[in-house]
């Protein structure tokens, strides 16, 4: 006999879940896909870039130089994607875009 208010079978797993408002395994997320960022890495349009060396002043990680005073280019293995270059630069023409891994 069961105990008076239990409206689920404490064998199925499903019903477990239901009762405290969680997905059955199958649907849940692991911790490590919840926490997991896209990479993100900076983009300079090199034929707008006015070589002002803004973005490297202000960049954390040193992964912005301007090249021969004409462009600047990002170093990608450095770039972290912080956002921090695109916010300085007057041209607008740094983006931070989203990465494969």
């Amino acid at each position: 006999m069961e105990k008076p208010g239990r409206l689920y079978n404490k064998n199925d797993a499903y019903s477990q879940f239901q009762a405290a408002g969680k997905p059955p395994a199958a649907e849940r997320r692991s911790w490590r896909e919840k926490t997991e960022r896209k990479r993100r890495r900076a983009f300079v349009s090199t034929e707008d870039c006015v070589a002002c060396g803004c973005c490297v002043k202000v960049c954390p990680l040193g992964a912005i130089a301007v090249v021969k005073g004409i462009a600047a280019r990002v170093d990608e293995g450095r770039c972290v994607g912080c956002g921090k270059c695109a916010k300085e630069c007057p041209a607008t023409i740094i983006e931070i875009r989203e990465v494969g891994a």
